[in-house]
């Protein structure tokens, strides 16, 4: 993953250089790229009307980018008021700060070496093994938590 994160940001900064040098050819890179995202979220929205239009709720389901891990989150609290699941209180606040803003930072952390030890350094944390084993612990409370939501539901 520090890898992927250190491609990332080269990628980024050599778009970002290139557009900066405000040429023709970087005007029209900067252009490019406003109607490539333009097209990726009409084509986004596109896939949410059909969805809608047909009661597609499946395909909505498992259509990562618009139900992503936060719109699931919040589902899964609005279950819980619904369902009066005492355990899911809070969850949206909870589960996007001990789980999805920790993901994000982990994919876009850089591998470190310093005094003989490596760590994975996000822009706001600092994985080292303790705190892996931390974030460990967390997703595993988060399964148990899961598997017991999942028994009332049932």
């Amino acid at each position: 993953m520090a890898e992927t994160s250190i491609l990332d940001d080269e990628s980024l900064d050599i778009t970002s250089s290139f557009i900066k040098e405000g040429t023709e050819a970087s005007s029209a890179i900067a252009k490019y790229i406003f109607e490539t995202v333009e097209e990726s979220l009409d084509k986004k929205s596109a896939d949410f009307k059909t969805y809608k239009e047909k009661s597609d709720i499946d395909g909505l389901l498992e259509d990562t980018l618009l139900f992503s891990a936060y719109v699931r989150a919040r589902a899964l609290n609005k279950i819980g008021k619904v369902k009066v699941i005492n355990e899911l209180k809070n969850f949206t606040e909870n589960y996007t700060t001990e789980v999805i803003k920790i993901r994000n930072i982990f994919a876009h952390a850089k591998e470190v070496k310093e005094g003989g030890k490596t760590t994975l350094k996000g822009s706001t944390e600092e994985f080292d093994y303790d705190r892996c084993i931390e974030i460990r612990r967390s997703l595993m409370r988060y399964s148990d938590l899961f598997e017991l939501v999942k028994g009332k539901l049932s």
